[in-house]
C-alpha cells in the first residue's frame, strides 16, 4: 500500500500566505474600527480651539461635556457631540449598522450657495417652520434647528428646549458672539410658517398630547436603538412620539429616526387589511393586547407592531423593505414597549381585537 504523498511545498506556502493575509486583514479592520491611531478627543478639541472660525458651546454645556469633536474638513467647520453617546450595535460587526447618538449635537458648515426650499427640514404635515434667534434667521425641524449667519449654517440637534438654548449661546471659539447677517440668500425661508414658540420643552409637548387628542401613549424608554426621545407632535387626530439618533453621520440639521410611535383612533378596516395573510405574534402590554407582524408584499416585506387600547390603535416599528424582515425583529420591539409614565396601565380596547388578529395567516403567542 502506497503512502499518501505529502502536499507540495508550494501548496503549503500558498496556504500559509493566505492565512497570514487573512490575519493581517482582520487586525487592520479591528485597528481602523477602534480608531487605535486616530487623534485623541483632547487633540481634536485642541485643533478646533486653534482653528480660525470654529464655533462651539464651550467644553461643557449644561453639564454635558464634549465627547466627540471633528475639526474642519471640506465644508465642515466643526462638529461637536455633547454628553455620553448611546451606542447601538458593535463597532466590530461588519454585518450590522452601528451608530452612536449624542444628547446634543452641534454642526457648523460653510455655505456655498443660496438656500433652496428642498434643503429645509419639514414637519409631520410636510411644511417647514422658521423663527429668529438674536436677529439671525433659523429653520426649525422636527429634530433640531439650523441658524444662518455670515456664510455659515449652524445646526443644533437634540431635544427642542436644549436646541433653543444652544443656539442662543453658540459662539465663536475666538472672537465676538454677535451673529452677522447671512451673506448668501435665505429667501427660501419665506415659504415657511413663522412659529412663535418653536422650542417648547418636550415635557410640555407630551402634556399637550395627553389633552388633545387625549389618547393613550406608549414609549420605548428614554433611548431606543441609539436614538433618544426628542419629538412629541400632533397631526390631526394622531399623536406621534419620535426617537432620533444624532451622531457623526447625521446630515446638516437632520438626525436618523430610529422609531416613531403613532396613536390614533382605530381604523379597524385598515388594521384588518394590514394583518390579512401576515405572520403574527400576540402579546399583552400593561393590560392591553397587541400584535407583532410581518408580511410578504409582492417581493417586499412589511412589518410592524400594533397595541390596541381604548378607542385607539398604536402603531410602531412600521417598515417596508426589499430585504426579508424576520419576525424576531418586531418581537424584540414588542417586548420593550410600555406605557408612557406616569401611566402604568393601558385601557382595554373598546373594540373586538380577536376578529382583527384572526386575519393573520399564522399566529402564536409571543414567547
Amino acid at each position: 500500500m502506497r503512502r499518501p504523498r505529502p502536499p507540495k511545498r508550494s501548496t503549503v506556502i500558498s496556504a500559509l500566505v493566505v492565512l497570514l493575509l487573512a490575519i493581517v486583514g482582520t487586525i487592520a479592520y479591528v485597528v481602523v474600527k477602534l480608531g487605535v491611531f486616530a487623534p485623541s478627543l483632547s487633540e481634536q478639541i485642541g485643533t478646533i480651539e486653534k482653528a480660525d472660525g470654529s464655533w462651539w458651546l464651550g467644553k461643557q454645556f449644561e453639564g454635558l461635556s464634549i465627547s466627540m469633536a471633528r475639526p474642519a474638513s471640506g465644508e465642515r467647520v466643526d462638529d461637536l457631540g455633547y454628553g455620553t453617546c448611546e451606542r447601538f450595535g458593535s463597532k466590530l460587526d461588519p454585518f450590522t449598522s452601528t451608530r452612536c447618538g449624542y444628547p446634543l449635537l452641534v454642526q457648523v458648515r460653510k455655505r456655498r450657495y443660496d438656500l433652496s426650499l428642498d434643503e429645509l427640514p419639514t414637519r409631520l404635515d410636510g411644511t417647514c417652520a422658521r423663527t429668529t434667534i438674536r436677529g439671525a434667521p433659523v429653520a426649525v425641524g422636527p429634530g433640531g434647528a439650523i441658524l444662518y449667519t455670515g456664510d455659515l449654517a449652524i445646526a443644533a440637534l437634540g431635544r427642542p428646549e436644549q436646541v433653543g438654548r444652544a443656539l442662543e449661546q453658540v459662539r465663536p471659539v475666538n472672537g465676538g458672539s454677535r451673529f452677522a447677517p447671512p451673506s448668501l440668500g435665505v429667501a427660501a425661508l419665506a415659504n415657511c410658517v413663522k412659529v412663535a414658540h418653536p422650542f417648547t420643552p418636550l415635557a410640555s409637548r407630551v402634556a399637550a398630547l395627553r389633552t388633545a387628542p387625549g389618547l393613550p401613549l406608549v414609549w420605548m424608554g428614554q433611548w431606543y436603538a441609539g436614538g433618544r426621545l426628542t419629538g412629541a407632535e400632533r397631526s390631526g387626530k394622531t399623536a406621534v412620539l419620535t426617537y432620533t439618533s444624532c451622531g457623526r453621520s447625521s446630515d446638516l440639521g437632520s438626525c436618523l429616526e430610529t422609531i416613531s410611535l403613532s396613536t390614533e383612533p382605530a381604523d379597524l378596516g385598515n388594521i384588518h387589511s394590514t394583518l390579512a395573510g401576515a405572520t403574527c405574534r400576540t402579546f399583552t402590554v400593561a393590560g392591553a393586547p397587541g400584535v407583532a407582524w410581518t408580511k410578504n408584499l409582492a417581493g417586499e416585506t412589511g412589518a410592524g407592531v400594533y397595541v390596541f387600547t381604548g378607542k385607539a390603535a398604536i402603531s410602531l416599528a412600521n417598515d417596508i423593505t426589499l430585504d426579508v424582515i424576520p419576525i424576531s425583529r418586531v418581537e424584540a420591539v414588542a417586548r420593550i414597549v410600555r406605557p408612557l409614565p406616569p401611566a402604568r396601565r393601558l385601557p382595554r380596547p373598546t373594540y373586538d381585537t380577536r376578529r382583527l388578529v384572526a386575519a393573520c395567516a399564522e399566529r402564536a403567542p409571543l414567547q
